[in-house]
């Protein structure tokens, strides 16, 4: 495990306003986008990152947006957008390469 580029280790996010169904509210600490709050990343995120800055790329290139290319691939929406953002493996389709 590598320490999480996003909060340095310490598994915070900075202030930001959070959206809820009750409303809108600003919160002075907020948990790391990034790794959630675990403060390490597996040691592939560098690669997972750059491979899923690859699969952004090539969808957003075809005018796909996230949900259309989700529903293609017969996943969910936030499934791809983990890959995208290197925070899970990323899947290319078959006979597509990085």
């Amino acid at each position: 495990m590598i320490i999480c580029p996003g909060c340095n280790g310490s598994g915070e996010g900075g202030p930001a306003f959070v959206s809820r169904v009750s409303g809108c509210s600003f919160e002075e600490h907020t948990t790391c986008s990034t790794c959630n709050g675990a403060c390490e990343m597996p040691d592939e995120y560098p690669a997972w990152k750059l491979q899923g800055q690859v699969l952004r790329d090539d969808r957003r290139f075809r005018g796909l947006s996230l949900g259309e290319e989700a529903r293609r691939r017969g996943m969910r929406p936030s499934e791809l957008s983990a890959m995208e953002f290197g925070k899970i493996q990323p899947v290319p389709e078959e006979g597509r390469k990085y």
